[in-house]
């Protein structure tokens, strides 16, 4: 059984966990409600990074050429994965609060 995050069953929404495990269901939810209002282009990867690009921001990540030995900072999205329990938990409100801003109401199951 699925739970509405947003307006107008708030309250339950507090009683939900959000995790990392709800991720990928979020971003198939997402890619679905967008491809169907005409945005092609939004395939599940594209909206996994277009969320962690909105709300996650980038991280430096240094890369060492095996055979110069010479070291490159690289910027890449953060990963979700590596996010405390408190920093996910502000990630998935501000992808809720976006999503329910363009008229999609995200759920998530109340035993994941």
């Amino acid at each position: 059984m699925a739970t509405s995050i947003g307006y107008p069953e708030a309250v339950e929404r507090e009683a939900v966990p959000v995790t990392e495990r709800d991720v990928p269901h979020v971003v198939w939810e997402l890619s679905d409600y967008l491809t169907k209002r005409g945005r092609t282009q939004a395939t599940p990867e594209f909206c996994k990074d277009l969320l962690k690009y909105t709300f996650l921001g980038f991280e430096t990540k240094t890369f060492t050429d095996a055979i110069t030995g010479e070291q490159q900072d690289v910027q890449q999205l953060r990963h979700t994965r590596d996010l405390k329990t408190a920093d996910m938990f502000d990630f998935m409100t501000r992808v809720q609060a976006w999503a329910i801003d363009i008229g999609c109401f995200l759920t998530v199951e109340e035993n994941c």
